[in-house]
């Protein structure tokens, strides 16, 4: 099973076992394994003493940092939760802040804003990993995995509320830091309940969205080591196209994925991503699906630890991995959808979410333990949220943080996968936009208007002109 463990870690005070592969860093009383491909920041404070580590892929100061780096911090004696956190807003991408002071000092673990480099921990282990996999790391890697327990087979499952496939071990949610010392998770963000801004400032926050995104595609692009960028019928790589200047855009290959079945979604991406590109020139690549074989299937299961299905092994894995170059940047679409409230289509005002209600929303099973996972979750809500910001944090929380980012531990193993919309101000802009403007999916749009209107010219998700009309010709003749 090749390319196992891709870009994951594992932190402890005690030895645990890790990969011979693995990379070895101490700070204080802890040991932080690390796959090569994971960068690792030095936290440095004013006298160069090591306080702790950033992993991964930071959008910080207009760059993009993606080879390991010194990053300086003040004295532990002088963090506060309100300096750590607006360092952490200053900051977007891939990673996962650590801070390991020494006794008694206390340990703390920060993830990204979606916790796109996602992470487990068991408190009876006394470990902080990349995934239940790499947490239970101890006899090498499977070489044969199940594939048929929960969640694969069935599309879009996953474990809610910080649950994973192993009792006593949780997900690092978004929004929420982990006490190293007490094994416990604290909400940091938001702190109280959110409102929308008015009507009146909605241009602003559109500008602000605008502004984040493009100067994160510039950090990127600076890096010098080329990029992808998805391009299909929908809304977030329209996004992430409307905002890439026309320097990035040079550097970028914008991807479309050519399925063998002619199911309508297959057909209006290839139809739609052509017409972008024959429009507004750019490097478009349209890449045959390769099937994944059950051994990619098993090592992509194996290596997401369990927090999603199999199937997506073939689009994220074997496809890229056979057609496209490794040494470059990929830029992932996930998480533009905190624009579009995804959850919040169908909230009843007079009705407070309940356990019960929210798991149907998502078509989750209502067991038993997933029940009273959302209990806790709901708890950990800021009190008096409206309706509308428990759906959009369960959708941020859930849906990213647990389910689409931990997927990325079993993309093909590319120099750099980040997120462009992992980012702090981004989410607080979208936050702050009234309801009704992103219900409707006018965010998104008014973004790209914002950005390049001309892109406007391509309608989203459906086929056009002869396409369309050869489209509907087929079905009858079936």
């Amino acid at each position: 099973m090749d390319n196992i463990l891709y870009g994951q870690f594992t932190l402890s005070k005690g030895r645990v076992a890790a990969p011979s592969n693995f990379c070895l860093h101490h700070c204080n009383d802890w040991q932080l394994h690390t796959h090569p491909g994971l960068p690792v920041h030095d936290l440095l404070d004013p006298q160069g003493t090591r306080i702790g580590f950033i992993l991964g892929f930071i959008f910080t100061d207009g760059q993009l940092l993606f080879r390991p780096s010194s990053i300086l911090f003040p004295h532990v004696a002088d963090l506060d939760d309100g300096y750590i956190e607006q360092r952490l807003r200053e900051m977007g991408g891939r990673y996962l802040l650590l801070i390991l002071p020494k006794e008694p000092g206390i340990p703390l673990a920060y993830p990204d804003p979606f916790s796109s480099l996602s992470s487990v921990y068991s408190s009876a282990l006394g470990i902080l990993s990349s995934t239940t996999s790499m947490l239970c790391y101890r006899e090498g890697c499977k070489t044969a995995y199940p594939l048929d327990v929960y969640p694969s087979g069935v599309s879009n499952q996953f474990y809610p509320a910080g649950m994973t496939d192993i009792e006593g071990c949780h997900r690092l949610l978004p929004n929420h830091r982990l006490d190293l010392k007490t094994w416990q998770t604290t909400r940091f963000w938001p702190r109280e309940a959110l409102a929308p801004d008015p009507k009146t400032e909605v241009d602003r926050h559109v500008n602000n969205a605008v502004e984040r995104l493009r100067g994160n595609l510039l950090a990127a692009q600076a890096t010098g080591l080329g990029m992808y960028s998805p391009l299909t019928a929908g809304r977030d790589s329209r996004a992430i196209l409307a905002c890439a200047s026309p320097e990035v855009r040079a550097d970028t290959r914008y991807v479309t994925l050519r399925f063998h079945s002619g199911a309508y979604k297959h057909k209006k991406d290839l139809h739609i991503s052509r017409l972008l590109a024959r429009r507004h020139h750019l490097n478009h690549e349209i890449v045959s699906i390769q099937a994944a074989s059950k051994d990619d299937q098993e090592r992509y299961f194996y290596n997401v630890g369990r927090a999603g299905g199999a199937g997506k092994a073939t689009k994220f894995y074997r496809t890229p991995l056979q057609s496209l170059d490794m040494n470059k940047i990929w830029l992932t679409g996930h998480g533009g959808a905190v624009a579009k409230r995804v959850y919040a289509k169908t909230v009843d005002r007079c009705y407070r979410p309940t356990a019960a209600s929210l798991l149907a929303r998502a078509g989750l099973p209502q067991r038993e333990d997933f029940l009273a996972g959302m209990e806790r979750w709901l708890q950990s809500v800021p009190s008096h949220s409206s309706n509308e910001l428990i759906a959009d944090l369960f959708y941020m929380e859930m849906r990213l943080g647990g389910w689409a980012c931990p997927h990325l531990y079993g993309t093909a193993p590319f120099r750099v996968n980040v997120i462009p919309f992992s980012d702090r101000r981004y989410i607080e802009t979208c936050f702050a936009l009234p309801y009704a403007t992103r219900q409707s999916l006018r965010a998104c749009a008014r973004i790209i208007e914002k950005a390049d209107s001309r892109l406007l010219d391509t309608p989203f998700e459906r086929l056009t002109g002869g396409a369309r009309i050869r489209h509907f010709l087929s079905l009858g003749r079936r």
